[in-house]
């Protein structure tokens, strides 16, 4: 959100400057005739690359993760990958080609010990650490509910993230499965 203001601050700001550099009187500069100008728009490239199973995960991303097949309340999954980098299993509370909003629940595995790898950049009014399956996990939330659960094992980061927040027993269920 800063960012989005400063962006707009800095664009009001070019454009008063600019109209303040025009004195009156003066007479416009004469321009040549502009052809129709072609607008490139540039656009982050996608790193992840859609699997048709763990395996294929595990050949790009060099590197596999043990995730639950289904979980409870969610009714389809995506598996994907980063080269070299990140895997990551999105499940879906509809199916993954369904067009309106649902609710996600993402499992992401990271090579190296970055301490937060969610993409979850809301605040929470609660952050705790608890020890569950012999890791010290941060868990996030309000309301005594779990939306991040983040930790680091063996070289590697780990973090669950869900728009619909879960309990601790549900959290810790689903981080006791994955490796």
């Amino acid at each position: 959100m800063k960012r989005i203001m400063v962006l707009i601050l800095t664009i009001v700001m070019i454009c008063a400057l600019s109209a303040c550099g025009k004195k009156t009187g003066e007479p416009e500069p004469e321009q040549e005739p502009q052809q129709e100008e072609q607008k490139e728009t540039t656009q982050m490239a996608n790193p992840f690359i859609d699997c048709e199973n763990m395996g294929q995960a595990e050949e790009i991303a060099g590197f596999g993760m043990e995730a639950p097949e289904e979980i409870d309340g969610y009714a389809d999954s995506l598996i994907q990958a980063v080269n070299g980098q990140m895997v990551q299993v999105i499940y879906f509370e509809k199916a993954a080609d369904y067009d309106g909003d649902q609710a996600t629940l993402f499992i992401r595995k990271k090579a190296g010990e970055d301490p937060d790898i969610s993409g979850d950049y809301n605040e929470y009014s609660q952050t705790v650490s608890a020890g569950i399956g012999g890791h010290d996990v941060t868990l996030k939330g309000d309301d005594d509910l779990i939306n991040v659960a983040l930790w680091t094992a063996d070289g590697y980061s780990y973090s669950i993230d869900t728009d619909q927040a879960l309990t601790q027993e549900q959290m810790t269920a689903i981080i006791e499965i994955v490796e």
